[in-house]
């Protein structure tokens, strides 16, 4: 169970990072503190990859219901991966996500 977590995330975050990455020197990814580990391993590969020459990637770090707040705010989260449907479920409805 935990490979195919950890496989779901390194797909997850590629591809949202794939679509974020639009000519951007900087991509800001907020997400759900549980992921830290994982998504700090997935990040600093694609960085040493080199997919896009100069790219980084911020890792934001919270609980999903900071992050959501965040993002009704106007945060500029070019990815966001949240540990609870509710939390994402809320910023669909509110087109505030697009999901990928």
């Amino acid at each position: 169970m935990r490979m195919f977590l950890n496989f779901w995330l390194v797909i997850s975050i590629s591809a949202a990072l794939s679509l974020a990455s639009t000519a951007r020197a900087e991509i800001v990814v907020g997400a759900a503190a549980s992921l830290r580990d994982a998504l700090t391993k997935v990040a600093t590969a694609y960085e040493k990859k080199q997919i896009n020459k100069g790219e980084t990637i911020r890792l934001i770090f919270a609980a999903s219901s900071t992050i959501k707040r965040q993002i009704e705010a106007g945060a500029p989260f070019d990815a966001v991966l949240l540990a609870d449907h509710g939390n994402m479920n809320a910023l669909k409805k509110k087109a505030l996500v697009v999901p990928h």
